[in-house]
C-alpha cells in the first residue's frame, strides 16, 4: 500500500514542472550566484572597517599601568590611543 502511495507521488511530482525547476533549478541557480556575491559583499566591507580610524581615550590613576600585552596588540591596528590621567579620588572622567 505505502509503495502505491509512493509511486503515485513520485508520478505527480514528475508531472509537475513547478515542482522540478524550484527543486533542482533554482539552487543550481541561486547557490552560485550567493558563493560568488558573499566574499565580494564582505571584502568591500572588510576595507571599509580597514579605513575607519578609531580614537580610544584610556583613563588611568597614578598607580595604574596600562598593560603592555594589549599595548602591543593595538599597535598594528587603526586605534589612536590618548592616555588621561585621573585626579586622586575621582573614579573616572564621567564624575
Amino acid at each position: 500500500m505505502a509503495l502505491v502511495v509512493a509511486k503515485k507521488e513520485l508520478l505527480d511530482l514528475v508531472r509537475d514542472w513547478r515542482t522540478l525547476v524550484a527543486l533542482v533549478l533554482v539552487p543550481l541557480i541561486l547557490l552560485p550566484l550567493l558563493f560568488i556575491a558573499l566574499p565580494l559583499f564582505l571584502e568591500g566591507e572588510i576595507e571599509e572597517l580597514d579605513s575607519i580610524q578609531l580614537n580610544v581615550v584610556v583613563q588611568l590613576s597614578e598607580e595604574d599601568d596600562f598593560p603592555e600585552a594589549l599595548d602591543t596588540l593595538l599597535q598594528g591596528a587603526n586605534i589612536s590611543l590618548l592616555f588621561e590621567q585621573l585626579e586622586p579620588g575621582q573614579g573616572n572622567l564621567s564624575e
